[in-house]
């Protein structure tokens, strides 16, 4: 299910291979340029911004998530990817490209919290980066 989410509100992708050739480091992820803190990664047309969030009544909950960027008076989520496991310390966490091609969130324990999980059959070979794409 929560593939299922992440490759129909993302449409953005996994993006495979050489394919990425057209990618720069403000908007993609990989396993050796993962996202932490107040980083964020902001889509090529600069539409939608990826990152961790907190919102507003959340307390000390940070989400990862995809958000209006052009609403500058608050995030918009468009697209939750820990709602059932929020982390605390955004920071300490990291969102990166596993071995397996999944978009994976590692907690400040170093621990798997949140796995787009997207089956072996339907990726490649592994991914060099995940890109927020023309949106």
């Amino acid at each position: 299910m929560a593939s299922t989410a992440l490759l129909l509100l993302m449409a953005m992708a996994i993006v495979h291979g050489s394919s990425t050739a057209w990618c720069f480091a403000s908007d993609t992820i990989s396993a050796s340029s993962p996202i932490s803190g107040d980083r964020t990664v902001v889509s090529r047309g600069r539409k939608f911004e990826l990152g961790f969030f907190s919102p507003a009544g959340g307390g000390s909950n940070y989400y990862v998530g995809i958000w209006y960027k052009q609403v500058v008076s608050q995030r918009t989520p468009v697209w939750v990817a820990n709602r059932a496991a929020p982390v605390a310390d955004p920071a300490s966490c990291r969102l990166a490209v596993a071995a397996d091609s999944n978009l994976v969130l590692i907690n400040e324990a170093g621990k798997l919290v949140w796995s787009s999980n997207v089956s072996s059959a339907s990726s490649s070979n592994g991914a060099a980066a995940v890109a927020l794409r023309r949106s």
